[in-house]
């Protein structure tokens, strides 16, 4: 939160001005996305993983399939405009598992739990990183189209982690770096994006609390009493700790690429962001 403090206050006073947060955008999607994306993949789409953890996956793969065909449904029913159906259809699906969930789980359930998690949502970063890509940047899903920055990055990734091909030192360090500013930058652009409007009108729009509710109660105590009730128990805690997550910044990052309204994403972010500091020990609490 200091981050997006930070990237309100800096708006606010006019140091850095709005239409700035369109090259932070671009710099976002095409070289700290990508290069975050190649070490998720790299690192942890290893043939062991697989081997041990491949209910993990398949799992997590069936309850994306699941969410995202709820997601589309639920999300025309909060708006009739395209482009907002789109926003709502991602922040359904796609948590902020990765600058929230990730520190979150390594602190209160350690390492090895940490791993658990990032492997649970490799299925969920592969839905993001093409149909999500895809769906924000408004680019049809075709072959053609998915030849960019973002699948390139994950397919060189999972080859690297699959065959165990090693990464140059050079090329491991400008990635890992580059990896580190997504996190950082994402959040100074939601901070930006939100200075752009009153706050109070970003706490006024009533679809966002239908869709919070949805992304921090509904979504995660759900699967969580599926998975509990099918027999799943070691997976409980890994999708609480996924699907109860703030929604993602991406509904920022993307729209402010491609000059649509940032409202909606900007919205969802703070009003979720607030909100998660109740509902994450709430979902704990009950399942626990």
């Amino acid at each position: 939160m200091l981050f997006v403090t930070t990237g309100y206050i800096l708006c606010k006073t006019d140091i850095v001005k709005h239409e700035h947060t369109k090259v932070l955008s671009a710099l976002g999607v095409h070289v700290f996305f990508p290069a975050t994306i190649f070490n998720t993949f790299s690192s942890r789409l290893t043939v062991p993983c697989l081997k041990e953890k491949g209910y993990y996956i398949l799992s997590s793969a069936i309850i994306i399939f699941i969410l995202a065909c709820i997601a589309k449904f639920i999300s025309k029913l909060l708006t009739k405009n395209k482009y907002g159906q789109r926003i709502y259809e991602y922040t359904l699906t796609n948590p902020n598992y990765g600058y929230v969930g990730y520190p979150l789980v390594s602190a209160l359930f350690g390492q090895e739990m940490l791993f658990n998690v990032m492997i649970f949502t490799l299925p969920l970063s592969f839905y993001s990183y093409t149909y999500g890509y895809s769906t924000l940047t408004k680019r049809p899903v075709s072959f053609k189209k998915l030849i960019n920055t973002v699948t390139v990055s994950m397919a060189l990734g999972a080859a690297v982690g699959l065959l165990g091909l090693p990464v140059p030192y050079v090329a491991s360090s400008f990635l890992s770096t580059a990896a580190s500013c997504m996190g950082p930058i994402s959040m100074l652009l939601a901070g930006m994006v939100i200075s752009e409007f009153p706050v109070a009108s970003l706490l006024k729009i009533r679809n966002t609390y239908i869709a919070v509710a949805f992304r921090l109660l509904i979504i995660p105590c759900t699967v969580a009493l599926v998975l509990r009730i099918i027999g799943l128990e070691d997976l409980v805690i890994p999708s609480l700790m996924v699907f109860s997550m703030p929604c993602g910044l991406n509904t920022i990052i993307f729209p402010r690429l491609i000059g649509e309204d940032c409202k909606p994403g900007a919205s969802l972010s703070l009003v979720s962001s607030i909100l998660c500091c109740f509902t994450i020990p709430l979902c704990l609490q009950i399942f626990s």
